[in-house]
């Protein structure tokens, strides 16, 4: 009897959608496509604008700094939108990161441009919530197997907005203003609120909600405070799990490791701007480069992958790729050609697909399913904190280290941090057991 039911969940899920679902699914997706543009075209924006200002290289700091934040507190405000409706939770978020943009807008004179980063901090807070009401909404709202093919194709298409609105906001910006793109993208921020409003949510069934382990308390009355104890809970059990095994415990302290690449990350504009002596057209291109190298990596990375591993093995792949990793961010430092700078950045960004596609799947193959959650749970606390540790040393070091420098150390402590903690497994052919 399950296995029928099984097979007619497939079945209606395989089918295209229809009616409803099917006007929801254009308003989610297309609302997501929009803000992924404004995104894109305000980042460039944002940052040159802070890289022309007195002090740029410290309020550039200052911000990447903030930046992380929003990251440390993804699962607790992931548990506080799944205790909450997530559409008008990321209406609202909408609404907020609209304003913050519209009043940055307003500031964009010297004199205020602290007022910015502090704008530009509260949406990226924001932002975070709106991210995490969609990863609740999506799914309530149409079948597993729609949410996991639509997954798929957004690396794949975020790489291509990537690469087509960061290139344009860069040229265009020799003829249009950084405040004609914060309008822009204040606009898209109204677009989505407005199309969340025509989301139909289905009816409400009571007959399906289930009995808590605590004995019956509804999830949405669950206080921040447990939320936090359980995220504590499932944190140390997923330490537990990632101790048992040495190579998942390699590639957490690796990626935990990737901290380091914050400047590059971060400071292309002062980058450009220092080293390259260009203006925004170029610092759009060589972002858009990344994007162009990850869309690249993303339609290459199982051939490559799978050449790799069949040549070399696993452990070797591995240690390969994070070795790739690296090796950008140390060359861009020597780096003052614009031809060679956006062909370093294609590679960094063919290497960031690379590594997103390879690694997840290769943790996964080696824990158990029903810890899967709790693993990369923890993952994502550690590459946070470190993100909030090394941002904050970088911000203190721009101010009086050149640009170029701070890139070079940051990809060499990187390369020597992976080189560490795989070469001796990889010499001694260490293949821990399954």
């Amino acid at each position: 009897m399950s296995h029928t039911v099984a097979k007619a969940e497939a079945a209606a899920a395989a089918a295209p959608l229809t009616g409803v679902a099917k006007r929801n699914f254009y308003l989610l997706s297309g609302g997501y496509w929009v803000s992924a543009v404004g995104n894109r075209v305000y980042d460039v924006a944002l940052m040159w604008w802070l890289s022309q200002q007195p002090g740029g290289n410290a309020l550039i700091g200052v911000l990447a700094f903030l930046l992380t934040l929003p990251g440390a507190f993804g699962a607790m405000m992931g548990a506080w939108t799944d205790r909450h409706s997530p559409r008008p939770v990321m209406a609202v978020a909408n609404l907020v990161q609209g304003t913050c943009v519209a009043c940055c807008l307003l500031l964009l004179r010297p004199a205020t441009a602290a007022a910015v980063v502090v704008l530009a901090t509260v949406a990226a807070w924001f932002a975070q919530v709106d991210r995490m009401a969609f990863m609740s909404l999506f799914p309530r709202l149409f079948p597993t197997e729609v949410y996991r093919r639509w997954t798929r194709q957004m690396m794949t298409a975020n790489a291509l907005i990537s690469l087509v609105s960061q290139f344009a906001a860069g040229v265009l910006m020799l003829w249009m203003s950084a405040a004609g793109w914060f309008g822009v993208n204040a606009l898209t921020f109204a677009a989505v609120a407005m199309s969340l409003a025509l989301v139909r949510m289905p009816a409400p069934q009571p007959h399906l909600r289930q009995p808590d382990n605590d004995g019956g308390e509804s999830a949405n009355k669950r206080t921040l405070a447990s939320a936090f104890r359980q995220y504590v809970d499932d944190a140390r059990e997923g330490w537990r799990v990632i101790r048992q095994d040495p190579l998942v415990r390699r590639i957490v302290f690796t990626l935990t490791c990737t901290g380091l690449m914050v400047p590059i990350n971060y400071y292309l504009s002062l980058y450009v701007r220092d080293a390259l002596h260009q203006g925004p057209a170029v610092f759009g291109t060589i972002t858009a480069a990344i994007a162009g190298g990850m869309l690249m990596g993303t339609l290459t990375g199982t051939r490559v992958t799978r050449w790799v591993i069949g040549k070399f093995g696993r452990d070797r792949m591995l240690l390969l790729n994070f070795v790739a990793f690296s090796l950008p961010s140390v060359v861009l430092g020597f780096v003052r050609s614009v031809p060679a700078a956006i062909l370093i950045l294609l590679l960094c960004g063919a290497f960031i697909a690379y590594q997103s596609m390879t690694v997840p799947p290769y943790v996964m193959e080696r824990i158990q399913p029903q810890h899967a959650g709790k693993v990369f749970g923890t993952l994502v606390s550690l590459e946070s904190l470190s993100n909030i540790l090394f941002s904050a040393a970088f911000a203190a070091l721009i101010v009086y280290v050149p640009v170029a420098l701070l890139m070079s150390m940051s990809g060499t402590l990187m390369l020597l941090c992976v080189l560490v903690l795989w070469l001796p497994a990889v010499r001694e052919k260490v293949q821990p057991s399954m």
